[in-house]
Order: structure tokens, then C-alpha cells, then sequence
């Protein structure tokens, strides 16, 4: 059985909009815009590989807290669950995007078995 990985990436946009006029032509695919409250306001997402990509704000409105409190410099984070090739992924984000696209964490579940992996950076610990 191969492990389900989720990962977590800082976008440096200052908003899910523009972050989305920055990923959706490197990952070529139509993403769709889902309105949250709890999100505070609208986030957006695309199936890719068998799995799903989501845009969404670090910063949750409806709770006044952060999804990624480790990471609060990032407004923008995409999250990517069960896709089947997340390194190809993270190649293809680091050459199209550089250094706006910031791998932040790995999620690795395999047979009821957690990995959790949290990058630090500069100098912010995780």
C-alpha cells in the first residue's frame, strides 16, 4: 500500500486571487471558487492526479486563527491531498514558481501510520 500524502505550501500572493492567477497556468487546470464563512470569504479548488489542490487564506476569519500558525508571514497557502505523484508536483512548483511557492509541511499516512514533516524558515521554527 502506498502512503497518502498531504502537503502544505506558503504562497507568496497577498490573496487567494492572485495566488490563483499564479498557480492555475503552471498546473494547467481549472480550479473552482467555493465561498466560506468559516474561510472568510471565497477559496478554490481543482481535482489533479486522483486526488485535490485547494488556494485558500492562512488566516481564518470565523475563528481568528491561522491554519498554518507556524507559518503566519504566508496570507495565501495551497494544500494538496492524495495526489499520486506530490514530488513531480513540488519539482514542477519550484521550477515554474521559484521561490514564490514554499514547500511548509509533509503529512504521510500509511497503514493507520503518521509522518509529519515541518520545514523551518528562515529562522522560523516549526
Amino acid at each position: 500500500m502506498t502512503a497518502k500524502v498531504f502537503d502544505e505550501y506558503g504562497v507568496w500572493e497577498p490573496d487567494v486571487e492572485a495566488a490563483l492567477r499564479t498557480l492555475g497556468p503552471v498546473l494547467g487546470i481549472p480550479f473552482n471558487a467555493h465561498y466560506s464563512d468559516y474561510l472568510g470569504g471565497d477559496y478554490y479548488r481543482a481535482s489533479y492526479q486522483g486526488g485535490e489542490v485547494a488556494i485558500r487564506p492562512n488566516y481564518l476569519y470565523f475563528t481568528k486563527s491561522w491554519a498554518a500558525e507556524e507559518h503566519r508571514e504566508f496570507s495565501t497557502l495551497l494544500f494538496v491531498s492524495g495526489i499520486a505523484d506530490p514530488d513531480g508536483l513540488r519539482q514542477l512548483l519550484q521550477e515554474r514558481c521559484g521561490s514564490r511557492v514554499v514547500w511548509l509541511k509533509r503529512v504521510s499516512v500509511e497503514k493507520n501510520r503518521k509522518s509529519e514533516v515541518i520545514f523551518k524558515l528562515n529562522g522560523h521554527s516549526a
